[in-house]
């Protein structure tokens, strides 16, 4: 008796798990929408993370279903996400219906998790408020100011290449531009001598691991914290790594608590949010916003960290890579690099790297075949109706836009496979729809910093393409491929370069 009704009790259980998650994979299908046939309890991201990297999935989807509509779908284990195909439509949702889709809908908790409340995930008035305060930091201006900084570091960084030359030792560029970028970040956002370029064991690039996502546990946490953010936000869940949280509070801490109490002022991105934090306003800002929390400012610091050092380290080494391969468009960016640089003075002045056109248009051809932002991610705030369609995208929905699909694809960047920095020179620009090349965004939520990357980016080019010359490895497997097991752009074994003095 005891064993028959077990039997049925698990029957029951297995028939409404089925019923559910049936119920949960015909979203798309009631709605008339392409989607590829999920299966649960993973959806259509079954293999992700294990044979298949995440963005390959995307563009698998993008490229099947593009020419179906202006949207078709995927699904999240459970949870439903439209995919945008149509360019027109991505300029709707970043600007002009902005409104509807203000939000990237991702969690955050200012409470238990202070580091995830930052301007990249903030939702509503909080980051209208955060964004009006802190809009003016990475200004021409101010990061004019930071450029002797900027500069110390970068000739450390020709030391270290240099180093490598004369040892005939071939270099890891990926694990290189990552260390470069790390002293950047530790210097300008923490006033910290992370010593990353000496030492690859340095905590910061220690900390780093977590920009990957390799962790499963890490990545379960993550997924069931945006699937349920109401739940979790009641429960007080933690998603940055305990570790993390320790050091970046702990150095923030120490870094606030030793400028206040010795006057110490530096024109660094930390100062900035110091005089934000107790004024309100910046130095020679006529407008003030009104001050920002000790929670702002840490999690600013910490945002500055993830946002700057994955997309500029993945365009620069991208780009030498490329370079690697192609003598002759190295030959033709290091000319440009040389002859700017001669017209002021020798030195790598911010006026010199504003004028680097043709490094410009090699560091935007890097992030457009190797986009590390690879998708924008927006929530719907309230039911958009998708014009000149019958689809009504409901409040709360996801919304995918497949900005590295786009950027790889043949409609509108002929030949993608093939590097070609002249994509960006200013007439084939023109004649391009500006939506279909979007590395930092667009509309109000448009990367705070892409100036800032970009400098950074240029910076760490010229200074090692002015003094050396970069071959491609026999250790880097060539054509290079994504670690499926990673959700950044990290290509498998690391880029791997001879170098050699001019």
């Amino acid at each position: 008796m005891a064993s028959s009704l077990l039997i049925i009790c698990a029957t029951l259980v297995l028939l409404f798990i089925f019923t559910y998650f049936k119920k949960k994979y015909e979203y798309f299908k009631d709605r008339g929408i392409p989607n590829p046939t999920p299966y649960w309890p993973l959806g259509n991201f079954w293999k992700v993370g294990l044979t298949v990297h995440f963005i390959h999935r995307v563009n698998e989807i993008y490229n099947r279903f593009k020419k179906s509509g202006k949207v078709c779908g995927f699904y999240i284990f459970t949870t439903p996400v439209y995919v945008v195909t149509d360019i027109d439509l991505i300029k709707n949702i970043l600007v002009k219906d902005f409104e509807s889709f203000h939000d990237r809908g991702l969690y955050y908790n200012e409470n238990s998790d202070p580091l995830s409340a930052h301007i990249f995930s903030v939702a509503g008035e909080h980051w209208k408020t955060l964004r009006q305060k802190m809009t003016t930091t990475f200004s021409s201006g101010k990061i004019k100011g930071m450029m002797p900084t900027l500069t110390k570091i970068s000739h450390e960084l020709i030391e270290v290449v240099g180093e490598a030359a004369d040892n005939k030792t071939h270099v890891n560029y990926r694990d290189l531009a990552s260390r470069f970028m790390c002293e950047i970040i530790g210097e300008i956002a923490f006033g910290l001598k992370c010593n990353a370029l000496r030492d690859p064991n340095c905590e910061m690039m220690l900390l780093s691991d977590f920009l990957s996502f390799k962790d499963m546990t890490q990545r379960l946490s993550y997924f069931f914290a945006n699937s349920c953010q109401d739940l979790c936000r009641t429960l007080n869940i933690q998603i940055t790594p305990k570790r993390i949280q320790d050091f970046f509070l702990r150095v923030v801490d120490e870094a606030v608590d030793y400028r206040e109490k010795n006057k110490i002022r530096r024109n660094d991105y930390f100062d900035m949010l110091l005089q934000l934090k107790n004024v309100g306003k910046l130095e020679g800002d006529v407008t003030n916003h009104g001050k920002i929390s000790y929670t702002d400012l840490t999690a600013a610091c910490f945002v500055f960290f993830l946002a700057g050092f994955e997309t500029s380290s993945t365009a620069l080494s991208y780009a030498l890579y490329e370079l690697a391969i192609n003598q002759e468009l190295q030959d033709r960016t290091r000319d440009e690099i040389e002859k700017v640089i001669q017209e002021y003075d020798g030195e790598i002045s911010y006026e010199a790297i504003m004028n680097m056109d043709f490094a410009d248009h090699v560091i935007n051809e890097s992030l457009r075949k190797y986009t590390p932002g690879n998708i924008l991610m927006r929530r719907c705030t309230k039911d958009y109706k998708v014009p000149g369609t019958d689809l009504t995208i409901e409040k709360g929905k996801y919304v995918f836009l497949p900005m590295h699909a786009i950027h790889n694809d043949p409609q509108y960047f002929p030949e993608p496979e093939k590097f070609n920095p002249d994509r960006f020179a200013p007439e084939a620009v023109k004649e391009r729809n500006p939506f279909t090349f979007l590395p930092f965004g667009e509309g109000p939520r448009i990367c705070m910093g892409l100036r800032f990357g970009q400098i950074q980016t240029r910076l760490g080019l010229a200074s090692i393409l002015r003094n050396h010359r970069v071959h491609l490895s026999e250790k880097t497997i060539h054509p290079i491929g994504l670690d499926p097991k990673d959700v950044t752009m990290m290509p498998r074994g690391g880029i791997w370069l001879k170098t050699e003095r001019l």
